[in-house]
């Protein structure tokens, strides 16, 4: 009769070893794929808004949508009826604080003070764009950055940036640009190295968050119209 063979206990615990290693060697894969998975959910919802904001250009005489400075709301509002999931495309599923923005209206996304506001130079110069028309370049004109992750801004008043306090001439004298731009903006949000940004003609472009520190330690205001933004 023969003998039913079975695993010793040196087996077992060698084969349980190999699973470890093996799950240990996978899992860092697995994080990748979903981060990589959020990140063009990410991607994708920029672009929406950005057909949302062409749409609206369309309808109002070329002006860009309106923020929580006017009477008529947040963007989040003024876009709705060119997005048909609004409250799914205001948030980036990468976002640490997504619930908390949803629950009180808010966004992942921040527009551009340079294009929603009236913004001047120190000299008193108008240096904002209100009409896409009068953009000289729609592919280097940043319209939405991905918000900081701040618990104090999850509300719909934050709902665009100010790169022009960023780049103040006592800010860029005391280097303190690097840490005004993180109070509003998450350029690390993407597996810590890279941010999504939105411009005027629609196309979302990757920078790295070494590249914005450079622009910002060395006083280059990339939030201003007509930037030449270099991949």
């Amino acid at each position: 009769m023969r003998r039913r063979s079975a695993l010793t206990l040196v087996e077992l615990l060698v084969v349980m070893t190999i699973l470890g290693v093996l799950i240990a060697l996978l899992l860092p894969a697995v994080q990748q794929v979903r981060a990589a998975a959020r990140r063009t959910a990410c991607q994708n919802n920029l672009r929406q808004l950005g057909l949302a904001i062409a749409q609206y250009t369309n309808s109002h005489d070329g002006h860009f949508p309106r923020t929580s400075h006017v009477m008529d709301g947040s963007w989040v509002y003024t876009l709705s009826p060119y997005l048909e999931k609004v409250d799914e495309m205001r948030i980036c599923p990468e976002d640490e604080l997504r619930e908390l923005r949803l629950e009180n209206n808010g966004t992942s996304y921040v527009l551009n003070e340079y294009l929603v506001l009236e913004v001047y130079d120190r000299d008193h110069q108008l240096v904002s764009v209100d009409r896409i028309d009068d953009l000289e370049s729609t592919s280097q004109t940043i319209i939405v950055f991905e918000a900081a992750e701040d618990e104090g801004q999850i509300s719909v008043q934050y709902d665009h940036a100010h790169p022009s306090d960023w780049f103040s001439t006592k800010n860029v004298q005391r280097g303190r640009t690097w840490g005004k731009l993180l109070r509003e903006i998450k350029p690390d949000r993407h597996q810590g190295t890279v941010s999504e940004y939105l411009f005027v003609d629609g196309h979302v472009r990757a920078i790295a968050v070494d590249t914005v520190q450079h622009w910002a330690e060395h006083g280059y205001n990339f939030g201003l119209p007509n930037q030449a933004i270099v991949p």
